[in-house]
């Protein structure tokens, strides 16, 4: 009976079961002790194995050899299929060694992702920022690690999780995001989000935007933006912590307190500060010969804040006669953020016919 259960759990280990297959898988290991000890021997040689993964290279080969090591030193025993003896110890451990051998068969067949090249990103004082293959990005803090596929081809976007990491993951209904992080499964579409799963401490999810699966011991949680869920390890329970009244936003604060400095993303948003600042204006001439400039200023950058934009308003007379005026923008033009202004210029032509503004250069760029 159990074999025919060995994909199902498979499945479920690796985030790909539906709600009907969940239900199924739930039903048959409250029948007896003997699956749920089953399906316990199985799940922990899997997390396991999948511990292993995060810090290294698979090789494929040396893990069937060790595997094979391990079912041959198990003592030989003449087992029936009564219920006594199947509830053997030794049993189990053979049972679940094969049934991670089958899993790893059924993984590399369909194409997941321990099939594909894997990179780990690893951080000691300093933290990282960095794009994922489908350019989702991710800030990894300190003391931290994260291991994913070179190529997310597959149905499912995997990846695992030691330490913290902000996620702001590229939306794609198709292709969910799954990370597995200690004994928690997440799961979304595309939203971003703070997780935190340091080793021997609980683990913690605090959603930003969007909607967030969280997953742990059988139990789910459906987090919304400032919800935070977290994971007692000691008790294995999830518990929700819904955001107080007062609070304004996420406290991900760490992610802006990391020096970037070597960091590709970084260096390039520091240098080039122009590709990521943007701007859009409508102007006016009012009645006592001034421009009205109403405008707005847009950062597609990732990691730096800028400062002091320096922009540049051309007028245009109807005898297309030209002067430039220079002026100045002060504020904090966060990552992704908007910063309004309202200036009023001096107008040269009585008969301005057309003002054109542009960034000139940006000053004051900090992570």
């Amino acid at each position: 009976m159990e074999k025919n259960f060995d994909q199902l759990i498979i499945r479920s280990l690796t985030g790909q079961t539906s709600e009907q297959e969940e239900v199924l898988l739930s039903n048959w290991r409250k029948e007896s002790a003997a699956h749920e000890a089953y399906y316990a021997d199985y799940a922990a040689i899997w997390r396991s194995a999948f511990s292993e993964l995060i810090d290294y290279t698979p090789d494929t080969d040396a893990s069937w050899q060790a595997l094979k090591q391990k079912i041959q030193l198990e003592p030989k025993r003449k087992h029936s299929y009564l219920m006594p003896v199947f509830r053997s110890a030794g049993f189990y451990q053979i049972a679940a060694s094969l049934v991670l051998v089958i899993g790893m068969i059924y993984l590399f067949n369909t194409g997941s992702c321990l099939s594909d090249p894997r990179i780990v990103k690893r951080t000691a004082e300093n933290g990282d920022v960095f794009y994922l293959p489908d350019s989702s990005m991710v800030w990894l803090n300190k003391h931290s690690s994260l291991s994913y596929s070179t190529s997310f081809d597959g149905k499912e976007r995997v990846v695992f999780l030691k330490g913290e990491a902000f996620f702001d993951v590229k939306r794609n209904p198709s292709q969910p995001f799954i990370i597995h992080a200690e004994e928690t499964t997440t799961k979304v579409l595309g939203t971003s989000f703070d997780l935190k799963a340091y080793e021997g401490e609980d683990v913690q999810l605090t959603v930003v935007t969007g909607k967030v699966s969280f997953t742990a011991e059988q139990q789910t949680l459906v987090l919304l933006p400032k919800d935070k869920g977290i994971y007692h390890r000691d008790i294995k329970t999830l518990a929700l912590q819904l955001p107080d009244e007062n609070t304004k936003e996420v406290d991900v604060s760490w992610k802006e307190e990391q020096s970037y400095a070597g960091n590709s993303i970084y260096e390039t948003e520091h240098q080039y500060p122009l590709w990521y600042t943007h701007h859009t204006f409508q102007w006016r001439a009012n009645l006592i010969n001034q421009s009205v400039i109403e405008g707005e200023l847009r950062s597609s950058a990732k990691v730096c804040t800028y400062e002091s934009v320096q922009l540049k308003a051309t007028y245009i007379s109807k005898k297309d006669k030209i002067i430039d005026y220079h002026f100045t923008v002060s504020g904090h033009l966060t990552p992704g953020g908007k910063l309004r202004y309202k200036k009023r210029l001096p107008d040269w032509f009585k008969d301005t016919k057309e003002v054109r503004i542009v960034v000139e250069k940006v000053d004051g760029v900090k992570n």
